[in-house]
């Protein structure tokens, strides 16, 4: 939602609207919450800043003057309380709708558009609130308040934040809803019965605003329980004498109903912790199964640690046997290429044999046709005489 959204022909959505802004002594709080007014969509705010007696903030609240529609700082010359403090916001607020914001905590961008754009669409409607969200001093989401509106749970509880609502100026006219000054906590829940006696309360269903449940405020979430209890107690000795019979009696019964909520939800707690010993139980068993499976799954992983390493083994065997064959394979070629150099040469000697052969018979031959000659035969007497006077003659 922006600002095209707020037409200025409609007396509703171009309203003036006055926050309440009570502070004291935490400017820096003070300025992230002005800040956030500021980053409003809704276009036509009024900031009424109280100091309750506190330090001067001019110089935080100056700086934002020109931001919004208008602008009141009512710096208080001593503390008044926090009920004083709303009452002098309230006699200064000029908006047709007024709201507040403690100086600790912020409003999201459309808090205030879709409050107003709630009125708009219920044209009988002077009382809106949206939802909460409560943040720790880390910014870490801690509960939320988003009740729908049920006057009941009003008289019994405050379930709405003081900036979580917006109103119409009409309900604080004469004689209309003032804070309580007696009252320094609870004072807005106060705030919130008077104004049920005059109207009912639309909820929009949407967290729009952040409550800051910071340690050093002293009242709200973080109050103690015996500063609730006082301040519970007072609430009720007022009122008390103003709710009429029947109210106390819708009073007794949200009591008694929520005594019954309460009941049933501790008999809901009461099955689901049985519920959770049985799953307790469950998962006791399942842990012992797992821690079996995990004592096989060491055993195996230890067995198959062993084969690794057998495998390890055997593949540096295979190995020491594939460099071994290696060597043998090349012995063996080596031996292959001596034996073809042998079986070359076997080769060439039978060659040569097979040649030394055929010379050999050629001159058997050519010795056998000598013989056989008449040449031969006719000579052989010289021959012997030759033969037979070399004897002798070797002899002597």
């Amino acid at each position: 939602m922006t600002q095209a959204d707020f037409p200025n022909n409609d007396s509703k959505t171009s309203s003036l609207v006055s926050l309440i802004v009570r502070t004291i002594n935490r400017p820096d709080f003070l300025q992230e919450a002005l800040q956030s007014i500021c980053m409003q969509t809704y276009p036509n705010i009024e900031i009424v800043v109280i100091n309750d007696g506190g330090e001067d903030v001019s110089a935080v609240v100056n700086d934002f003057a020109r931001r919004v529609s208008a602008l009141q700082l009512i710096q208080l010359p001593q503390n008044i309380g926090r009920s004083g403090a709303a009452n002098q916001g309230l006699a200064a607020a000029k908006g047709e709708f007024i709201g507040f914001l403690d100086d600790d905590d912020t409003l999201d961008p459309e808090h205030i558009a879709d409050l107003v754009q709630a009125l708009h669409q219920h044209p009988q409607t002077t009382v809106v609130y949206g939802g909460v969200r409560v943040e720790d001093d880390q910014g870490n989401v801690d509960g939320y308040f988003n009740l729908p509106f049920d006057r009941n749970r009003l008289l019994a509880s405050n379930f709405i934040p003081i900036h979580a609502l917006l109103f119409s100026h009409s309900l604080i006219g004469e004689g209309g809803a003032r804070f309580d000054e007696n009252m320094d906590v609870y004072e807005d829940w106060d705030f919130w019965l008077q104004l049920s006696l005059r109207t009912s309360f639309l909820h929009v269903d949407k967290i729009s605003a952040v409550y800051r449940a910071r340690g050093d405020s002293g009242v709200g979430l973080i109050a103690s329980e015996d500063m609730q209890r006082q301040g519970r107690e007072q609430l009720f000795d007022k009122w008390r004498l103003l709710w009429t019979g029947r109210e106390i009696n819708c009073l007794a019964q949200y009591g008694l109903a929520q005594e019954r909520k309460l009941a049933e939800r501790d008999e809901q707690i009461a099955n689901l912790n049985q519920a959770v010993d049985e799953r307790n139980g469950q998962i006791a068993s399942l842990n012992q199964a797992v821690a079996e499976r995990d004592g096989h799954i060491a055993n195996l992983n230890q067995i198959v640690d062993e084969r690794v390493s057998l495998i390890a083994n055997l593949n540096q065997a295979a190995a020491d046997r594939d460099r071994h064959i290696a060597n043998l394979n090349q012995i063996v070629d080596e031996r292959v290429s001596q034996i073809a150099g042998l079986n070359q040469a076997v080769v060439e000697r039978d060659d040569l044999i097979a040649s030394l052969t055929q010379v050999l018979k050629e001159r058997e031959c050519e010795m056998q046709q000598i013989l056989a000659s008449t040449s031969w035969r006719l000579t052989y007497p010289l021959r012997a005489s030759k033969n037979f006077f070399t004897t002798k003659h070797t002899k002597k």
